[in-house]
């Protein structure tokens, strides 16, 4: 029941924002669970070892899928990428004071969440992309547009 709910949670809140090899991934580790999970229920009492090994197993696999599939990506989406988008929108402000614009992510799944895209207000057919990495956050590299599209 439990992964039942962390799956819905995944999925609405999650898996529409992240790319479609993470979520095979993630509900293949949900799949891998349940088949561990079956199993505990139907091995006999008896067999104490297999049981144990099965049960280790499963925590192993489940608080590995919780940490991985989803406290990872929530911070990602939640946290770090409203950071960075605050973050851009400073160096912007200081860089061009007189514009206007608009952040957003990238709409494409394949994209990484730290591709951000700037539009100017009197520049609405060109896209700036922008790539708050790690590096960017950290002060080891400057912010700047990595490539534009029209």
């Amino acid at each position: 029941m439990a992964m039942g709910v962390l799956l819905v949670f995944y999925h609405h809140y999650i898996g529409t924002q992240v790319n479609h090899i993470e979520r095979v991934f993630t509900y293949a580790t949900a799949g891998i669970s349940a088949v561990l999970f079956a199993g505990m229920v139907l091995i006999p009492s008896e067999k104490k070892v297999l049981l144990g090994a099965f049960v280790s197993i499963f925590i192993i696999v489940l608080a590995a899928g919780i940490t991985f599939w989803g406290i990872r990506p929530y911070t990602i989406l939640y946290a770090e990428v409203p950071e960075r988008i605050d973050m851009l929108d400073a160096h912007l402000e200081e860089t061009y004071p007189e514009r206007n614009w608009e952040i957003r992510q990238s709409p494409a799944p394949s994209d990484s969440l730290y591709l951000l895209l700037v539009t100017f207000e009197d520049e609405p057919e060109i896209t700036h992309h922008y790539h708050m990495s790690d590096d960017v956050v950290e002060g080891e590299r400057e912010i700047r547009s990595t490539g534009r599209s029209w």
